[in-house]
């Protein structure tokens, strides 16, 4: 059986990065992610300079947490720009 993700798709904006010492640091934090029927698998979190867009951060997928960050990203997060991180929750049913 293959998971199913039609729910719970969040773009959140997040900060324009103006601190220079903090480019390679990216992180967010969600709540409110439920699935009553069938329970949440996992969590995918990708960022970009575009709603859903990918290329800041490669999609990477989470175990079931409220947070996750990356303290090394690489290339750095881009000056003046802002960054947009979408998280997708994927349900248990299939």
């Amino acid at each position: 059986m293959t998971a199913l993700s039609i729910h719970y798709y969040i773009c959140v904006h997040c900060l324009q990065y103006l601190e220079l010492n903090f480019r390679s640091y990216i992180s967010a934090k969600w709540y409110g992610f439920q699935d009553p029927q069938s329970g949440l698998e996992k969590f995918v979190w990708r960022a970009g300079t575009t709603k859903g867009g990918d290329n800041v951060m490669a999609a990477t997928e989470l175990h079931i947490t409220e947070v996750a960050a990356v303290p090394d990203l690489s290339p750095l997060l881009p000056v003046g720009t802002t960054i947009y991180i979408t998280v997708r929750a994927y349900n248990r049913a299939g």
